[in-house]
């Protein structure tokens, strides 16, 4: 928070003024758009999270979190194919190319895609009697549509290996403003950094990976509030446990912690001290590991939604 020491700002509220700067990143310098983009990832990933952050009001407000289809980029330059396995990254990528909110230009300027009135192009498809899911796709920011019940279909058999291919539904254009801005860089930055863990760890699987996905934007959208005072890294490695946990892939958190390291922003307490209560009090005694608020916190809020990928009704998943 030393960043706004002495300022009268919202995390929230700032990070609309990172975008108009960035908007513009050609006439600044390198270090300065490194020093925004750095500034822009801590505020989505924990500093709009504060349980003080007038973040929580524009949710209530607007009624739930966004969709992920709903603030996506357009799919409409995305082939009628299933996604592909999520290749490593070139090792010649830098730590900001592969994990920072994009500072390509092309991908940027998509991701800061707007109406003249501030408001956010987007896909609506609320007319449709089928739920769907939006999955992204391995490059930048791309979006496919999925039927969720395509996903859930594949969740319940075993050894599935019928590619989900992408929705040619047209879609009607749709607003949303600031809000959806806001959840449109969450999600890519989430999916970087979900998508890397998971190469680390060796998932590749199409299907594994969508169910991690789905799990995780389900977490963020019905259980928000799991973000509390919390840190977006701490949702990312509890979806991953729980979809190997109910797939019997073996993946432990010691596993994930041990990947997680090498992500360019790991600072090791993320997964030490994690709230598991109402407290906001660094010390207190109401707070634990990330075992402690996957066990204890993670589970209650998303153990019937976990539960629908398993066969075994009665499986455990602590």
């Amino acid at each position: 928070m030393k960043d706004f020491n002495g300022l009268d700002f919202q995390p929230y509220d700032f990070y609309k003024v990172i975008e108009l700067i960035i908007r513009d990143e050609e006439g600044l310098s390198r270090d300065i758009v490194k020093h925004l983009t750095s500034l822009e990832e801590k505020i989505l990933e924990s500093m709009a999270w504060k349980s003080d952050s007038n973040l929580w009001e524009k949710i209530k407000n607007n009624g739930s979190v966004p969709a992920f289809q709903d603030v996506s980029l357009s799919v409409s330059d995305v082939p009628s194919t299933p996604v592909s396995a999520v290749k490593r990254a070139n090792s010649s990528q830098s730590a900001q190319d592969r994990f920072g909110s994009p500072v390509n230009s092309s991908i940027r300027r998509r991701l800061f895609e707007s109406t003249p009135n501030g408001e956010v192009s987007t896909n609506n498809t609320s007319q449709q009697s089928i739920v769907q899911l939006a999955f992204p796709t391995k490059e930048s920011g791309a979006f496919i549509i999925i039927n969720q019940s395509q996903v859930q279909q594949s969740c319940n058999q075993e050894n599935n290996s019928k590619a989900i291919t992408v929705e040619q539904n047209q879609i009607k254009p749709n607003k949303v403003g600031a809000l959806g801005l806001f959840f449109r860089k969450v999600y890519y930055l989430a999916w970087i950094r979900l998508k890397d863990l998971c190469e680390r760890l060796k998932i590749i699987e199409d299907d594994l990976l969508r169910k991690i996905w789905t799990c995780f934007e389900i977490a963020l959208r019905q259980n928000v509030t799991l973000m509390k005072d919390r840190h977006l890294d701490q949702l990312i490695m509890c979806t991953i446990y729980s979809m190997c946990k109910i797939t019997k892939r073996n993946v432990t958190f010691h596993d994930i912690m041990s990947v997680y390291r090498f992500q360019p922003h790991y600072q090791s307490h993320v997964y030490r001290n994690i709230l598991l209560s109402g407290s906001t009090v660094e010390n207190s005694q109401d707070r634990g590991d990330i075992i402690m608020f996957y066990n204890q916190i993670f589970v209650t809020e998303m153990k019937k939604f976990i539960l629908r990928f398993s066969p075994d009704k009665d499986q455990q998943i602590t």
